[in-house]
């Protein structure tokens, strides 16, 4: 009997054991499922958190966006008024300024005239650069016409031709006298290689040799064109002759132009 008792107890220590293990079993499950779920809603938490601020920095950087856009279109649309504007008023000369340039001319054409004689050239002539309007961002669009000109005996003039010419067209030319203040061409088959579209615009007028010398904006030293000497042959050219009358006229056409 104390051998089956002890048997009895012993079998219900066991299950209390095991029921015991199994509540606080229980419990722990749970409190691990608790603290589970609440990571899980803290994570869902900061989730949803950046989900909407990065919704509000996308709204802001769309407003941003669309801001600048509509800033740059109205940047876009005041530089295309402006440039109509200039268009619609051309600038009228006064009858000072009228005199004025006529007398330059005047003066111009007597340097240049002397120049032909002196060197017996074909051609010489007074080549001002000049802005020819401006580009869709706003930058000049620079050209060059020839103002005055000056011919031999049965040479054809050029200077209607010669107006609004993109200073692009001849790079090798404009380098030369930004760099060095002259260009000397002894013989244009030179060209070939080098400039191509100078070289034919040459050969359309005939012109075997050329020699340049840049005119300057006194006042800050920009050069704001060129005087040229023409030859339709190469031959019998005095150098020493062309070189002093390009000095020459060069200070007596900037004395006048910068007045």
């Amino acid at each position: 009997m104390q051998t089956f008792g002890f048997i009895v107890t012993a079998a219900g220590f066991v299950l209390w054991q095991v029921h015991d293990m199994y509540v606080r079993k229980n419990k722990k499950d749970a409190a691990v499922s608790s603290r589970v779920k609440e990571m899980e809603d803290k994570r869902q938490k900061r989730y949803d958190e950046l989900l909407d601020n990065l919704e509000k920095k996308s709204d802001n950087l769309y407003d941003i966006l669309m801001e600048s856009k509509n800033m740059s279109e109205k940047k876009y649309q005041e530089l295309i008024d402006k440039v109509l504007e200039g268009i619609k008023q051309p600038h009228i000369l006064s009858s000072e300024e009228n005199q004025r340039m006529t007398k330059i001319d005047e003066e111009i054409d007597v340097f240049l005239d002397r120049t032909l004689v002196a060197c017996n050239a074909s051609r010489v002539s007074l080549i001002k650069f000049h802005n020819g309007g401006n580009d869709m961002l706003g930058n000049s669009i620079l050209k060059m016409s020839m103002s005055n000109e000056k011919c031999a005996a049965g040479v054809t003039h050029n200077i209607s031709s010669f107006q609004n010419q993109l200073r692009s067209f001849s790079t090798f030319l404009i380098k030369e006298l930004n760099e060095k203040g002259l260009c000397f061409i002894e013989d244009v088959e030179n060209l070939k290689k080098i400039d191509t579209s100078l070289y034919d615009y040459f050969v359309q007028t005939g012109t075997k040799a050329y020699f340049a010398k840049a005119i300057h904006n006194i006042k800050d030293d920009v050069v704001i064109g060129f005087i040229g000497i023409g030859f339709v042959s190469n031959e019998h050219i005095d150098m020493e002759q062309v070189k002093h009358c390009l000095n020459d006229k060069q200070l007596k056409i900037e004395a006048v132009l910068n007045l």
